[in-house]
């Protein structure tokens, strides 16, 4: 048993002409597991130092009311701290009035007799213990843990959704220097999940576990598209997401695999304008006999060193227009483009084509 806790209990009462005296000896031991004490006693007699030797009997040591020993006809030959008897009993916490008596061998009548009052302490077993949420993101969980008693060892059980609890896991906790409250953090979590969490301490004096209220936390989802509309070639692509978590995130459009634009911690509601050198990259994609391309817009949030990526695809038109005219300068294809001259200002040209008997603008 460890942590014991054992209170001794010493008393002397009684005497008969100076001849005689008792004395018993008590020692309380807590039992832990059990919440109550054993209880070992120890009767000692010892006569006056004029005499040799002195005679006992009807000796009797009960506790509670209860008897613990009784010798009736047996005459104990006494000196000097002469052992009389012993013995275990088990009791409750509580207060107990104690009385030794005996008689001395010359008289028949028990003649010495003592009491005391002594109280054993409710025994220090289990302790109250309760949790709170510290905080959480996509992909783990923090938690606060307080306990009314000091506390050596933290270990945290959890479940997710409908699933059985695993088992009992060290939390590696910070703790404070009393050593009644910390907290600790659960990771590897996945996004958008539902949790249940238990704690459970083992107090320092018992070396009992105690548990804790169940908590329930979900944890964030991570960015995701709400909506994405479509667009024509030039046009800006009105874009709606959702981003529970607040952590950064970053906004990528790909065709063919080839990453066209990047934007990064976008607004809820944002709308994506292509730049000049965007819109040639994007336009190399389109082919001669083609008026449309499928793009992918990708939201990426990296939380903990984990990445999550939501993917809406979309097609780009050209509609109205056709692909008519492109060049090569430092050896990259690229979107021609046409400038003129109007009222001594530089403007962008328009350019169109007749083809299968249509007017079309050129882009």
């Amino acid at each position: 048993m460890a942590n014991v806790q054992t209170d001794t209990y010493y008393w002397e009462n009684g005497q008969y002409s100076g001849n005689m005296y008792l004395k018993a000896e008590l020692t309380a031991t807590a039992n832990i597991n059990t919440g109550k004490y054993n209880v070992y006693y120890k009767i000692i007699g010892s006569g006056a130092a004029a005499y040799s030797y002195a005679y006992l009997h009807r000796v009797s040591l009960s506790v509670g009311g209860v008897n613990r020993y009784y010798n009736d006809d047996v005459n104990i030959q006494v000196t000097n701290e002469t052992f009389v008897a012993d013995g275990n009993f088990v009791i409750d916490p509580g207060k107990y009035n104690i009385e030794l008596s005996g008689g001395y061998i010359n008289k028949n009548v028990t003649n010495i007799n003592g009491s005391n009052e002594i109280t054993l302490a409710d025994i220090p077993r289990y302790t109250n213990v309760s949790i709170s949420q510290k905080s959480k993101d996509i992909n783990s969980i923090s938690i606060n843990w307080t306990s009314d008693d000091a506390r050596d060892h933290t270990q945290y059980r959890i479940k997710e959704g409908s699933s059985n609890y695993s088992g009992w896991i060290d939390a590696r906790d910070t703790v404070a220097s009393d050593n009644k409250s910390g907290h600790f953090k659960i990771s590897n979590l996945k996004p958008n999940t539902n949790y249940k969490i238990q704690v459970q301490v083992k107090r320092t004096d018992s070396q009992l576990w105690s548990s804790s209220n169940e908590l329930t936390i979900t944890t964030y989802d991570y960015s995701k598209f709400v909506s994405v509309s479509n667009a024509e070639f030039g046009e800006n692509v009105i874009i709606s997401k959702s981003n529970e978590s607040g952590i950064a995130d970053r906004l990528e459009m790909y065709s063919n695999d080839s990453l066209i634009a990047t934007r990064t911690n976008i607004n809820a509601s944002y709308n994506l304008v292509l730049t000049q050198n965007e819109l040639d990259n994007l336009y190399k994609k389109y082919t001669v006999n083609s008026n449309n391309v499928d793009v992918e817009y990708r939201l990426i949030t990296t939380c903990n060193s984990k990445t999550y990526t939501d993917i809406v695809t979309r097609t780009i038109l050209l509609t109205g227009n056709v692909k008519t005219a492109k060049l090569k300068q430092s050896g990259s294809i690229k979107r021609a483009k046409i400038f003129i001259k109007q009222n001594g200002v530089i403007k962008r040209g328009v350019l169109f084509i007749k083809r299968d008997g249509t007017i079309k603008r050129c882009i």
